[in-house]
């Protein structure tokens, strides 16, 4: 055991020491061989995930986003996914096109005929109903989420070498790999979440690089990918030129990632005759806004009102992300040394990331059936991984033990996750 641990505190300080480029490969390659060996390779169930499948798959073997083939019993067209008729003929999903963009390339390698099988889903009366259809193979778009999550850790490691010793950020990009939801849920399907989460890493490595024109441009891809994230784009340089009084990062930042909101919005009036960038999810906007829905205590989903999800979203068993990954509440005691520390850029992409888990929680329930992790999260949690990194370090000094089992039962949650589905 001394001569294994040995050799690995070597391999750390090897990789640690190293260059950007060999310090992205030493937390991607193990990573990504995780998460491919983890991912989901036959049916994934969900709406979401299953809607962007047949889209990456239509444009990766037709070239154009109108599937051809999803033909369930028309009482049952969103039943299964997100995809209605289109008047130009076939069916299209209602959501935004960065994921399965992304993922058309390996569909197009691997092109094949859809499947035929059936899907099962539980009938709202309890019974179960099974209905004979056309589907796309899964594991392309697994691979791809099991890569773009993998590349999303590379980056945020290189963004916490960027505010802390190497060593330090290798180990936190490892706790972060396989510590939250990023391996159990973004990993294990075509969600929007693991391309997001792979454009937002890379756009906030880059604005603690100063770099803003690359940041704006990766900000404008994971808002064509998750149309919210344009809040985290927003508060990175807004919150930059406030806190170091210069507004360079604002205009730069700004007129790039409106590539995304521009690019989302063609997408949408091309194919719904709508301009607005949220597509048809205009009636989850409307409800921030709504004087029926409120504004801190008004139900909106289930029953529950705002506060309450945002809670839920936290504290509940299955989805709570402070459940799940516990070592966050090890760390909120040293948030307030962490602001103080913390890079303008670190500060002001956490004051978007809470902004996108209060909007967030504000238009959508804090989980769904069908899987268990936490989602709905994620992207805030990117976007404040920097001050969270900094504030777990420092609590870490005053609870090493409590720290190091925190880490072992988010880890362990996870495992069993991603592994069980």
């Amino acid at each position: 055991m001394g001569g294994l641990a040995e050799r690995g505190r070597r391999w750390l300080e090897w990789n640690s020491g190293s260059s950007d480029r060999r310090f992205f490969l030493a937390v991607f390659l193990p990573v990504a061989a995780v998460y491919v060996a983890t991912t989901t390779w036959g049916i994934n169930g969900n709406v979401d995930v299953i809607t962007n499948t047949y889209t990456a798959w239509s444009l990766g073997t037709s070239g154009s986003p109108l599937v051809q083939g999803y033909e369930p019993p028309a009482d049952l067209q969103t039943w299964i996914a997100f995809l209605t008729p289109h008047p130009e003929g076939g069916a299209i999903s209602s959501y935004p096109p960065g994921a399965p963009l992304i993922a058309a390339p390996l569909y197009a390698v691997a092109a094949r005929d859809l499947n035929t099988g059936t899907f099962s889903r539980w009938d709202p009366d309890g019974t179960v109903v099974t209905i004979p259809l056309g589907f796309p193979d899964i594991w392309p778009g697994s691979i791809v989420s099991a890569l773009t999550s993998a590349a999303a850790i590379g980056f945020l490691g290189l963004t916490f070498r960027r505010i802390d010793d190497p060593n330090s950020a290798l180990i936190g990009a490892y706790v972060a790999a396989f510590g939250t939801s990023v391996w159990s849920v973004a990993a294990d399907a075509l969600w929007q979440h693991g391309p997001s989460l792979m454009w937002l890493s890379l756009a906030i490595y880059l604005t603690h690089n100063e770099r803003w024109w690359g940041a704006g441009l990766a900000f404008a891809a994971a808002l064509a990918t998750r149309q919210l994230t344009g809040v985290i784009a927003a508060a990175s340089g807004l919150g930059v030129a406030v806190f170091e009084r210069r507004w360079r990062p604002v205009w730069r930042v700004g007129l790039t990632a409106s590539t995304g909101l521009l690019a989302v919005s063609a997408w949408f009036w091309r194919w719904w005759d709508t301009p607005a960038p949220w597509g048809l999810r205009s009636d989850q906007a409307s409800m921030m806004v709504g004087a029926d829905a409120g504004v801190l205590t008004g139900d909106f989903a289930s029953g529950v009102a705002w506060w309450q999800n945002a809670l839920l979203g936290a504290f509940e068993p299955g989805h709570g992300f402070l459940v799940l990954s516990p070592f966050f509440l090890v760390a909120i005691p040293g948030l307030r040394r962490a602001w103080a520390i913390a890079p303008a850029a670190a500060k002001a992409s956490a004051l978007g990331g809470i902004a996108y888990y209060l909007i967030q929680h504000r238009i959508q329930i804090y989980a769904h059936d069908g899987y268990f992790g936490y989602r709905y999260p994620l992207e805030a949690l990117m976007a404040s991984a920097p001050l969270w990194f900094l504030a777990f370090r420092s609590s870490l000094n005053r609870y090493p033990r409590t720290g190091a089992f925190a880490v072992k039962v988010a880890i362990g949650a996870h495992a069993v996750f991603a592994v069980l589905g």
